[in-house]
């Protein structure tokens, strides 16, 4: 009883977290994007990941069973049934709400850091990666027991329900995954012409997906105790919670402050004769604040220096390559 207690009181806080970020998105007068709409699908999983564990409790499971099923009623035998169905539905839910939470991260990181022309490139194959380990992961989930119905067989049990091989398999690409995501805006951030206080704080802002990293590494070793199950119960809620942390963090930072109105556009003067602009520019379109380093929701025009020029101010996001 105690997982379930803990489970929800965490899978609580993070509702709140995901909760705030939309009001905050709703209070800074600013539209919803589609971060925010996968955040409100994570609620859902989130609801039923509080509602369920009350039913299993209920009801009990095939993973529990102190009865000898022949002693039990053909009614308790269904009903265990049932709660065991739950149990293979909330692993799926539990992988589609981890690798949300993940498409989250990605969503932010192209939003600040997609205007860049070689992030650009690894962010799309970075979704391509986070779809193929999602199609895997599910693939671990479903093919525990073959065929499938031998999953919620209640006479007699079967011992594949409680197949490690497959946790294994979960726990590295997760791992995986979280730490390709942490790595992925941390060069360039690291290069932005910040004071390296602010620069740090960035960093920070970025990498608490390490967090996560180190969950699974923890998580990886149990497999083999014969708790298993039991901690498995503790550990999910709070790698679950965790997820919600570093996908949220960074966009409820990036909300904690009203946008300060736009400047009225400078008057510039046209030229009698034509100048041809310099071919290296960047147009960012919707972007959103990180602690003062990218820019707001209007579209501007960021030109490089030439080749025969120096970055010497903090007015260019992007480094010069050539020089």
């Amino acid at each position: 009883m105690v997982p379930v207690v803990v489970g929800t009181i965490l899978e609580g806080f993070g509702a709140a977290i995901m909760g705030s970020r939309l009001y905050l998105r709703r209070h800074r007068g600013q539209p919803f994007d589609r971060g925010d709409y996968v955040t409100m699908f994570c609620i859902l999983c989130v609801v039923y990941g509080m509602i369920a564990p009350q039913i299993l409790v209920a009801y009990g499971t095939a993973w529990d069973m102190s009865d000898h099923p022949h002693a039990m009623t053909p009614e308790e035998i269904e009903r265990r049934r049932i709660a065991t169905k739950m149990i293979l539905a909330d692993q799926a839910i539990y992988a589609v709400f981890l690798w949300a939470q993940k498409a989250i991260v990605l969503f932010f990181v192209d939003r600040v850091l997609g205007v860049l022309p070689w992030l650009y490139t690894w962010i799309r194959v970075y979704w391509g990666l986070l779809f193929l380990s999602f199609a895997i992961v599910l693939a671990a989930v479903f093919t525990q027991c073959q065929p499938l119905h031998l999953y919620w067989q209640i006479v007699p049990i079967q011992s594949c329900i409680v197949n490690r091989r497959n946790f294994r398999v979960f726990v590295l690409i997760n791992v995986a995954t979280d730490a390709l995501l942490t790595l992925l805006p941390l060069p360039w951030i690291i290069q932005v012409k910040r004071p390296w206080s602010r620069r740090l704080g960035i960093v920070g802002v970025f990498s608490t997906g390490i967090f996560l990293v180190g969950i699974g590494m923890v998580r990886y070793p149990f497999s083999t105790s014969p708790d298993f199950l039991y901690l498995q119960s503790f550990w999910i809620p709070f790698e679950g919670f965790m997820s919600v942390v570093v996908a949220h963090v960074p966009t409820i930072y990036s909300l904690r402050h009203p946008r300060t109105p736009d400047p009225p556009p400078p008057i510039e003067r046209v030229p009698r004769e034509g100048v041809v602009r310099s071919a290296e520019s960047i147009m960012i379109t919707r972007t959103v604040d990180v602690g003062n380093f990218s820019v707001d929701d209007r579209t501007m025009s960021l030109s490089l220096p030439s080749r025969d020029e120096r970055l010497g101010s903090d007015e260019h996001l992007v480094p010069n390559r050539h020089g």
